[in-house]
């Protein structure tokens, strides 16, 4: 029996959804903040990161190609960006929209294309992006190899993605995948109410620490850095100490069952500046969202990894 790609399937009549609306209605769909928010957000990480980008780039499954259109805003120095993208009319439609709109045609291409089977030559790049994209390969390895082979030595892959503690229990890890999706969003994506669609129909992974680490594995790539963004906020704090409590005990009692923590997130709410020391880094975030806090991830995770150099 053929397997469906869900994501993929889904992804096609989302992007004619999508075409519908204003450039910054779509970034909010596909970042969850508008492009302003984007731009912003891009620029406080990466200048607090210290990433300065030149040359040519891409971004993986680049989606309506926001990331890419960003990077190329704040980097004058970037020549090009291929936004790499399985789905073709997110590529045909929603893609040169955003590059008109934020006036980068020439600078950003649009590409149809797997991140498993990238269609350049060997070290052609000289750095890749990504934007919660890779967590949906379900040949993690793979497709770091592939990206590892389209770099240049000394190239970087800098990628927004999530990673669990290594104690997240199978338990755990499985409520979240096989979470029902609500109503609301089957109706945005234009999916059939009566039918079953789960996150794992949606490609999602809810990979661990060391799951990135074993896949970057003989890929000739090695991560550098890890660093989570957040704001410090009261609520935040308060689902913190809930993520301390066992998961069997939240999940009999029916409250904050999908919250996972590391530790060191604790660390950063009550010393923040303690928690700047080892290979996983917390910042504050201080970019003001306008699009709702329901909408808004205030937390994220960046991942900085660079290529072996010959």
């Amino acid at each position: 029996m053929e397997q469906v790609d869900f994501f993929v399937n889904t992804g096609e009549s989302f992007s004619d959804i999508l075409f519908k609306k204003t450039p910054d209605q779509i970034s909010i769909e596909v970042s969850e903040m508008n492009l302003t928010e984007h731009l912003s957000f891009t620029s406080e990480t990466f200048n607090k990161l210290g990433i300065d980008l030149k040359g040519d780039g891409m971004e993986i499954a680049a989606g309506a190609g926001v990331f890419a259109s960003s990077i190329t805003r704040l980097y004058p120095n970037v020549t090009k960006m291929y936004a790499l993208e399985i789905v073709p009319s997110m590529v045909t439609k929603l893609q040169p929209k955003i590059i008109d709109h934020t006036n980068m045609t020439g600078r950003v291409i649009p590409m149809i294309g797997d991140f498993n089977d990238i269609k350049l030559p060997n070290a052609s790049l000289d750095f890749v992006v990504g934007f919660n994209a890779l967590h949906h390969s379900n040949t993690l390895h793979k497709t770091l190899s592939e990206i590892g082979r389209v770099l240049k030595p000394g190239g970087k892959l800098i990628f927004f993605d999530r990673a669990h503690p290594n104690f997240m229990s199978l338990a755990q890890e499985n409520f979240l995948l096989e979470r029902e999706y609500w109503p609301a969003y089957k109706i945005d994506r234009g999916l059939d109410l009566n039918k079953s669609y789960k996150r794992t129909d949606n490609g999602e992974h809810e990979p661990r620490f060391r799951d990135w680490n074993k896949a970057f594995e003989k890929t000739g790539m090695k991560i550098e850095l890890i660093a989570v963004f957040a704001q410090r906020t009261f609520k935040r704090f308060i689902k913190v100490l809930f993520s301390l409590v066992p998961f069997i005990i939240r999940k009999k009692v029916g409250k904050f069952e999908c919250i996972i923590e590391h530790p060191k997130l604790l660390l950063f709410y009550i010393f923040p500046w303690l928690a700047q020391f080892g290979k996983l880094k917390y910042y504050t975030l201080h970019i003001n969202f306008t699009t709702g806090a329901s909408k808004v991830a205030m937390k994220k995770m960046i991942f900085i990894a660079s290529k072996k150099k010959s």
